[in-house]
């Protein structure tokens, strides 16, 4: 048997929750309280300067792993004697930013290869 934080009143736990602190009637308001302390410790996160600065780390996190994929194609290329141009690399640039950018950083940070990034 537990004593709920809210209510104190004695429940029986069930078996899963490991250290459990409020009865079913109280999982609600504990729910609200964890929210409540969760906000006051992230207070600036609604700020649309944080979104803007956060877009612009993802972007520039963006911006490198494009370069090093295009460094590795132009080496690719060089290796087969092939010659990329100032142009393709910019419009192919311009292509993988786009792409990444619709699929999300943190998606392309799953599939990303570690070798590539290192």
């Amino acid at each position: 048997m537990c004593t709920c934080e809210f209510c104190n009143t004695e429940f029986t736990p069930r078996p899963q929750v490991k250290n459990p602190r409020a009865c079913s009637n109280c999982q609600k308001l504990r729910q609200r309280s964890n929210e409540k302390s969760w906000r006051t410790k992230h207070l600036g996160i609604y700020d649309s300067k944080y979104h803007k600065a956060k877009r612009a780390v993802r972007q520039l996190a963006i911006r490198t792993k494009v370069k090093d994929v295009i460094r590795c194609i132009k080496v690719g290329g060089t290796l087969l004697g092939l010659n990329l141009s100032e142009e393709i690399q910019q419009s192919m640039i311009d292509l993988f930013f786009k792409f990444l950018s619709d699929l999300g950083i943190r998606h392309a940070n799953k599939f990303w290869p570690v070798a590539i990034s290192s």
